[in-house]
């Protein structure tokens, strides 16, 4: 089928001229096994589109050295609902008649004399997830990859970068604002997420591949509970280090990766990854093998001693864990293969800090305002016994303690102890 298409009606009837574009996607189908890693070992599977996404790519000439180059992709385009699923909402993900929904976009501007600059909004995790890139991971290849699992929750994010090469050598800057409000005029002021300079230099030179990264973040929140809230279970990063490597030596290619993280009042995790891929005719095999720990967490739990309480202290995130992957894909064509996968992992401290964060800030903040509002109502019963003073007492005694019931409740998710597994096998095409 040809991939280069002739323009869009849109195009015509705003009176544009003609324009190719070329339109490329990504079906795959098959069933998926998984075990979560909470405190039940919740099961799920089912059979069902993995990945429907469509890709278009348009590009210009400009002259003189200059191009422009456009790509927007969208995904959902069936009745699966994937492109409405988030990390770590295991309730409620899509179902049928989900809608269509954008995904990675970008407008690059190339000039030979200056460099590159390019306008992006996509989905990723933290720069280790880049390792990727060294051809063994990602949506549709051998490799299940551990965003969320031990490594950082994949989030969405409008970026613009520089580029330029040093001879072999490419330097790149970027910035990029994350978090839930994305879109023009939406993401500086007004907005708690952070923000991120990142700097990096990227060498590729026959079979060897380097890649180094230096990131920085604003808007870092620390300091322990207050009586209305609980900044530092954000979990929010200050900055990061990232080295990654890779050699193709023929008979297989072997990638190891290096990340440290600097995070909330003086939390750190280092990820580590190595990884190989070998091509045996038409299948290749993978396997990766993934470590996170985490150290110096903040004690953020201001109230661990009141009630039943004590369960967030927040040390309870420390310690080293790790997980595996293995998989087989097999070319039946130049664009149709099936693929086989496996991994097993114990969620990491971060990642579970990362995925509970949200939830027992929340929590913790309501339970803050009652604690608060019970102390204001003991002084008062204390200075002024009566029965008013005294059923005011009682009814933030009782308010009190829904909410600290509340707070524990909502610490039902992740833990340190149960490990968690995912095993699929698919079909797919890509066009």
């Amino acid at each position: 089928m040809k991939k280069t298409l002739v323009a869009v009606a849109v195009l015509a009837v705003a009176g544009s001229a003609m324009a190719q574009v070329s339109v490329n996607g990504t079906f795959s189908f098959g069933y998926k096994a998984t075990t979560r890693g909470n405190a039940a070992g919740t099961q799920s599977s089912g059979l069902g589109v993995d990945q429907s996404e469509i890709r278009l790519s348009a590009k210009e000439d400009l002259g003189n050295g200059q191009k422009v180059e456009a790509k927007l992709s969208f995904a959902g385009a069936d009745r699966s609902g994937e492109s409405s699923e988030q990390p770590f909402t295991y309730a409620n993900k899509g179902g049928s008649n989900g809608p269509v929904t954008g995904r990675d976009a970008s407008l690059t501007y190339t000039n030979m004399s200056i460099g590159q600059f390019k306008l992006s909004t996509s989905q990723g995790g933290d720069y280790f997830t880049s390792v990727a890139g060294l051809g063994v991971s990602g949506q549709g290849e051998p490799l299940i990859e551990m965003d969320g699992k031990l490594h950082e929750i994949k989030g969405p994010s409008d970026a613009i970068s520089y580029t330029v090469p040093v001879g072999p050598v490419y330097l790149n800057v970027e910035h990029s604002e994350s978090g839930s409000f994305l879109g023009v005029g939406k993401g500086s002021t007004g907005s708690d997420k952070q923000r991120k300079n990142t700097y990096s230099v990227y060498y590729q030179g026959g079979p060897l591949t380097l890649l180094g990264a230096y990131r920085t973040y604003d808007r870092g929140l620390s300091g322990p509970c207050t009586a209305s809230d609980c900044p530092a279970l954000n979990a929010t990063k200050d900055n990061l280090y990232n080295l990654q490597a890779a050699y193709d030596f023929g008979v297989a290619k072997v990638g190891l990766a290096y990340q440290n993280v600097n995070a909330s009042a003086g939390m750190h995790q280092i990820d580590t990854m190595v990884s190989v891929a070998a091509p045996l005719g038409p299948v290749t095999v993978a396997a990766s093998y993934s470590t996170s720990e985490m150290t110096d967490p903040p004690d953020t739990n201001a109230f661990a001693n009141i009630g039943a309480g004590g369960a967030w202290v927040a040390t309870q995130y420390s310690g080293k864990t790790d997980g595996y992957a293995f998989g087989a894909k097999y070319a039946l064509s130049k664009r149709t293969s099936l693929l086989a996968r496996y991994a097993t992992w114990t969620h990491s401290g971060y990642s579970r800090y990362e995925a509970d964060g949200p939830l027992k800030a929340a929590a913790l903040q309501t339970f803050g305002g009652a604690a608060y509002a019970y102390g204001v109502a003991k002084a008062t019963f204390d200075a002024a016994p009566s029965a008013s003073t005294g059923a005011a007492l009682q009814q933030a005694g009782g308010a009190m303690q829904q909410a600290w019931a509340a707070a524990k409740a909502a610490s039902a998710g992740l833990t340190a102890s149960n490990s968690a597994n995912e095993a699929g096998i698919y079909l797919i095409h890509t066009f």
